[in-house]
């Protein structure tokens, strides 16, 4: 072969081998990222759900996640990462950035929502809308197939429009199969609006999530009304299905109730919500107020009993061993 026709093909092949590394290591624009709630009252400590999709048209498997929380002021507590399988991922945080690992290869997402809950508290000064990023890789290195999410977080001094969330049942026994009431009430008063749909964001660790029914009540007194829900980019999403929303000035109230089975850890676990006037992520955007839905994993108490002298009618003051 001729040395110009060697030099050519040489350099062809430096060239393509460059391409395609450059190919499987760039980091290409993806869509899905849910961040739950996305509106919060400066100042305010909330728990939040971060939902990101690998979805084979998309980001594609993820065994890596780095996410760069905005607007928050405090240092980050009750990390946890999951896929919906409820294993939970390994977790570092430096300098205000979270990196969560797949802890085995099983664990990897794959058309799954990687979820991600996280508590911190907002900049009592803070206002207007802030971004939140993520960047998730296809291994657990974090260096191949990286692919960037983004959502917004209003900070904004929100009095008017407010609703309050109870969870019942607040306590539970780790691995246990439950059936959950979330009630979201409409508290914005005369001055707010009407609320017309919600998200809740599934924590991650539970497995086996599913809608039971989705039963409102526009106003307290009035009947109720069937409201429909589904389970997308995991989380909640709840709307009026065209019927009745609830009222703000006397508090009409939605009750979600919903099939789940929690993780194996002792953990206080939050669910995050958002309300909206119109639907999910359209109109105006309620912002919680009061306590959180939480929900305490512990483990039973068992109280054994055992005493070793032999026992006869009458005794008194004999000694007891009380195992808890």
């Amino acid at each position: 072969m001729r040395p110009t026709q060697n030099l050519f093909f040489k350099t062809f092949a430096i060239t393509l081998l460059f391409l395609i590394s450059a190919f499987s290591n760039a980091a290409y624009a993806a869509t899905t990222m849910t961040l739950i709630p996305n509106a919060v009252n400066p100042g305010a400590t909330r728990t939040y759900f971060l939902g990101v999709d690998a979805t084979a048209g998309g980001s594609g498997t993820i065994g890596c996640l780095v996410v760069t929380p905005a607007g928050l002021v405090t240092s980050f507590s009750n990390v946890r990462v999951s896929t919906s399988n409820g294993h939970l991922w390994t977790v570092t945080e430096s300098a205000g950035t979270i990196t969560a690992i797949a802890a085995v290869a099983g664990d990897f997402a794959s058309n799954d929502t990687v979820r991600v809950s996280l508590t911190g508290g907002t900049d009592s000064q803070g206002h207007g809308s802030v971004s939140w990023s993520a960047t998730s890789y296809g291994d657990t290195n974090c260096t191949t197939t990286a692919n960037m999410f983004s959502a917004s977080l209003q900070i904004q001094s929100n009095g008017n429009n407010t609703f309050t969330g109870a969870i019942t049942p607040s306590s539970i026994t780790p691995n246990a199969a439950k059936q959950y009431t979330v009630r979201l009430t409409n508290t914005a008063g005369s001055n707010g609006q009407l609320i017309g749909s919600a998200a809740i964001g599934i924590p991650a660790g539970f497995t086996n999530v599913s809608i039971v029914s989705v039963v409102a009540h526009p106003t307290p007194v009035s009947s109720p009304v069937d409201w429909v829900g589904s389970i997308i980019g995991g989380h909640i999403e709840i709307n009026d299905n065209g019927t009745t929303p609830l009222d703000n000035v006397v508090h009409g109230y939605v009750d979600v109730v919903y099939n789940a089975t929690a993780g194996p850890e002792v953990a206080i676990v939050t669910w995050s919500a958002e309300c909206w006037k119109f639907a999910v992520g359209s109109g105006t955007q309620y912002v919680i107020g009061g306590a959180e839905m939480s929900t305490q994993f512990d483990n039973d108490l068992s109280v054994t009993k055992t005493h070793t002298d032999p026992w006869t009618q009458g005794d008194s003051n004999k000694p007891y061993t009380i195992t808890v």
